[in-house]
């Protein structure tokens, strides 16, 4: 059974990633650093309603030590990860000259290093395999840039930069890497 790894799932986007990957069959982990009892009703309800192995972990991947805490526990359950989703990520609306340099480097952290972490980690597991998937959620601003979200857009067009840099470095070792750019209005 493939396994799948999707950061920031306990809701939203990842966790509407999570139940398409638990439709497939796959094995789901789950991820969410905040809220202990919303990643435990994520898990409940993909097994309720799926009969899936899913597993939820509650941890910041924005910090190394903790991505390499996480993706060591995900291997040691299930094995090898055959697909990464680095979902991940928060925003900060507000003018740029006004935010204090602490909140642009949780901005970062949050989105960009996230991902950079995740994905260093599972690419050696994948290359080995011969096989695998990384996608990154982006987002229209990271391509476009937003005003009023100018850290937010800086960070998802570094993911946009590291998918394409990712996708040819790996495209040899039948490793996708694709990113999905979501518009809300």
């Amino acid at each position: 059974m493939p396994t799948v790894l999707i950061t920031g799932s306990s809701r939203g986007i990842g966790f509407g990633i999570a139940r398409q990957f638990a439709k497939k069959g796959y094995s789901i982990v789950l991820n969410g650093r905040e809220d202990k009892e919303r990643l435990a009703d994520a898990v409940k309800a993909l097994r309720d309603s799926f009969d899936c192995n899913v597993m939820g972990i509650r941890m910041d991947v924005s910090d190394y030590l903790n991505a390499e805490d996480l993706f060591w526990e995900v291997e040691e359950k299930f094995g090898t990860v055959d697909v990464l989703v680095n979902n991940a990520g928060a925003a900060h609306f507000g003018l740029f000259s006004d935010m204090e340099f602490e909140e642009v480097d949780k901005v970062l952290a949050d989105n960009l290093n996230t991902a950079i972490y995740m994905s260093k980690l599972v690419i050696p597991g994948m290359v080995r395999a011969k096989k695998g998937s990384i996608i990154n959620i982006s987002s229209i601003w990271g391509i476009v840039g937003a005003s009023c979200e100018v850290a937010y857009s800086t960070t998802k067009a570094g993911i946009n930069g590291m998918t394409k840099a990712l996708a040819k470095e790996l495209g040899p070792s039948n490793i996708r890497v694709n990113s999905i750019a979501p518009r809300c209005d």
